[in-house]
């Protein structure tokens, strides 16, 4: 994972926001590793704030992205116009929407209050969810075979941006 994120990174012409956006997908197994039973339960905590940091730099990436701070994607732009049927106008401005909620959330997940700590995970579980399977349905292929083939692998990739809120979401608040 360390080195497809290293090469999108390098494709993604060095910014910084594209390492913010993987960020997750590279600590994820080290922090799952951490949480394993026959580890020492003191490396539990330290393993979820790990988690829980690389999960804030993760939506910072998206809003700095979508709010077109760090270059707005030609890629993302399509998407979200094939995905909502709006001019490239109004595929900008919903994109602005949801970057500033990115970026909101990416500090309302810290903030100890458990109303707004909730919400921002339920943000981050369903939003996450939604630009994970945003290639699969967004970018244009020929048919469902090629869809699944090229992009299924992607959404794969990037469903941690659901589960991994839902997985905080669960340990924090399901009791």
């Amino acid at each position: 994972q360390f080195c497809y994120t290293l090469c999108l990174w390098i494709s993604n012409e060095y910014r910084w926001a594209s390492l913010c956006e993987h960020s997750l997908q590279v600590t994820l197994p080290f922090g799952c590793l951490l949480m394993l039973p026959y580890t020492p339960q003191e490396w539990e905590k330290p393993a979820e704030k790990l988690i829980h940091c690389t999960l804030t730099l993760c939506f910072i990436g998206h809003g700095l992205y979508a709010l077109n701070i760090s270059p707005l994607p030609a890629e993302f732009l399509n998407m979200t116009m094939n995905v909502t049927h709006l001019s490239e106008g109004g595929a900008r401005y919903f994109l602005s929407i949801f970057g500033s909620l990115d970026l909101i959330m990416a500090v309302l997940v810290w903030i100890p209050i458990h109303e707004l700590r909730r919400s921002a995970l339920i943000y981050m579980m369903i939003w996450g969810l939604l630009t994970a399977l945003a290639r699969p349905f967004g970018l244009p292929v020929t048919t469902f075979l090629d869809r699944l083939i090229i992009w299924g692998p992607e959404a794969l990739w990037r469903l941690s941006h659901a589960l991994v809120p839902l997985w905080l979401w669960q340990r924090s608040y399901s009791e």
